[in-house]
């Protein structure tokens, strides 16, 4: 079985024009921005409604209406998620090192960021007066959106032009922030790429916190708390919401069975599958698979309250609920 891997690994664009535009209504199957990171840099405007953006363990609320709004900037590596709330957002993921250029002097302002010595502002609150004059950053990311979007000739020479110009605007205007390079959270970020990879790699077998707090070198109960601090969710909350959406793939196939996606993706029980992903999708696996065959609207992962259904999350110092013992050793499902 092909293994299914989420946007962490997808490539953006191609090596000859790495920019990569989405957007994303309700109707989109990424709809939920799950937690995630990649090393491309990436901006993200709300166009209508809330969008929950959650930045390295900082949580905004960004707000749009009339096709503008905030602005979000994922930098490189930055673990980030978002949760829209009757939402419409567009995204571009892009790699800046395209836009070095032999003698260019651009390169200098280029590599000051690709070298950390300084980031994008992470969120940039919608100002009526920004759609105003020529250093207006809306207006700019509007027309190299509409660009990327409409890829009409010559549109990959608009996007460069577009993209100094926005480039000048972040630096005339001062959008940017310098990095918390301290020790400790700079550590705390890579163990949590370092987790999410691990699980992305192995969610098709049994995942024990023990496993987790060995590659990261903490005690289970730090791992727990090292979730939570940043994605805002505990481990198995985490591990069980990547397989529900591997599976939602999966399931758009039919000639999968159930019970073979619950094998699949990680599951060794098919009734507490079902349990799982009803949690996150309000639908028993067999309802969604019928509505996938139908021809029905994309269903999507619901937001899950912390407190909702214990029995499945509930964690201690050193073992998981609902985890099933195997030679004395604690595993997550």
């Amino acid at each position: 079985m092909q293994e299914i891997i989420l946007k962490e690994s997808k490539e953006h664009g191609d090596i000859s024009f790495p920019f990569a535009y989405y957007h994303v209504t309700s109707s989109h199957p990424r709809y939920v921005m799950e937690t995630h990171w990649h090393e491309e840099y990436e901006i993200c405007r709300v166009l209508e409604g809330e969008l929950k953006v959650t930045i390295d363990g900082q949580t905004y609320m960004g707000k749009g209406s009339n096709g503008t709004g905030d602005i979000f900037i994922f930098n490189s590596g930055s673990v980030h998620s978002a949760e829209p709330i009757n939402c419409v957002y567009e995204c571009m993921v892009f790699d800046l090192h395209f836009l070095l250029r032999e003698r260019s002097l651009s390169n200098s302002f280029i590599y000051s960021i690709l070298y950390n010595q300084r980031q994008f502002k992470p969120h940039i609150p919608f100002v009526p007066k920004d759609l105003e004059g020529p250093e207006s950053l809306n207006r700019t990311l509007g027309q190299l959106f509409t660009v990327l979007q409409e890829q009409t000739i010559g549109y990959e020479l608009k996007t460069f032009g577009l993209m100094y110009y926005l480039l000048g605007i972040f630096e005339h205007r001062d959008l940017f922030v310098l990095p918390n390079d301290t020790g400790l959270a700079v550590n705390r970020i890579m163990k949590m790429r370092m987790a999410l990879s691990y699980i992305h790699r192995n969610y098709k077998n049994t995942i024990c916190l023990n496993e987790l707090s060995e590659l990261l070198e903490l005690r289970p109960q730090s791992v727990v708390k090292l979730f939570k601090d940043i994605i805002n969710k505990k481990p198995m909350e985490y591990i069980n919401s990547y397989r529900v959406q591997c599976a939602m793939e999966m399931l758009k196939d039919q000639t999968q069975t159930v019970t073979n996606v619950a094998y699949e993706c990680g599951f060794t029980d098919v009734s507490y599958f079902t349990k799982v992903f009803k949690k996150f999708t309000n639908k028993t696996p067999r309802e969604y698979l019928k509505n996938a065959h139908d021809g029905g609207d994309i269903l999507h992962m619901v937001n899950v309250p912390n407190s909702v259904d214990t029995s499945l999350e509930d964690e201690g110092d050193d073992t998981m609920m609902n985890a099933k013992a195997i030679d004395k050793k604690v595993y997550l499902a």
